[in-house]
Formats: structure tokens, C-alpha cells, sequence
């Protein structure tokens, strides 16, 4: 017996990714206080930093118009081979690498 999928609705999808770049921003600038003098809070910044850079490529693009053109877009992210990490974690006090406003 197949189970019917709920209908796709892309601005559902696209505040959801919106929702969870904001949620990681707000983590970044709550945690980017505390990871300076304690560095217990490093695994936890890198995390939002990440969930940040992710969520925000996601929403508001036309490839969630549908979820065929969704999938085909994480097939075409998960297939794209870096020579390098993009951000070390040694860089995650360069500024130029945090959203705007994060400490």
C-alpha cells in the first residue's frame, strides 16, 4: 500500500530553510560571545556555522519550485569534489567568514 506524499509548497520549504538560517545565526551570535574565552563552545559554533552556510544557500531559490528540481539540486551539491575545505576550523575567528553582525 503506498502512502500519498503531502502536496510540495516551496515557500513552506523555502521559510523553513529561512527559519533555520535565522535559528543558526541567532546561535552563532549567542555562541560566538562564549567561544572566545571558553573554548568548550568550538564543536557548537562550528556546528551553526555550518548549519548557517547551508540553510542560507537553500531558500529562495527557484530549484524549490518543485521537489524533482530540489533533489536534482542536492545531487548536483552532494556530486561537487573540493580540492580544499572551503573554511578550517582554525578560521573561525576570521570575521570575513561569519553572516554580519555575529561577534
Amino acid at each position: 500500500m503506498s502512502q500519498s506524499q503531502p502536496e510540495w509548497n516551496w515557500r513552506e520549504v523555502s521559510e523553513r530553510f529561512r527559519y533555520e538560517t535565522d535559528n543558526a545565526e541567532s546561535y552563532l551570535n549567542e555562541v560566538g560571545k562564549k567561544v572566545k574565552a571558553n573554548r568548550n563552545y568550538e564543536l557548537i559554533f562550528d556546528e551553526h556555522l555550518a548549519r548557517f552556510y547551508v540553510y542560507n544557500c537553500l531558500h529562495g531559490h527557484t530549484f524549490l519550485e518543485t521537489r524533482d528540481m530540489f533533489v536534482e539540486e542536492l545531487k548536483r551539491l552532494i556530486a561537487v569534489k573540493f580540492n580544499s575545505p572551503i573554511i578550517r576550523l582554525t578560521d573561525r575567528a576570521d570575521p570575513r567568514i561569519l553572516p554580519k553582525g555575529t561577534p
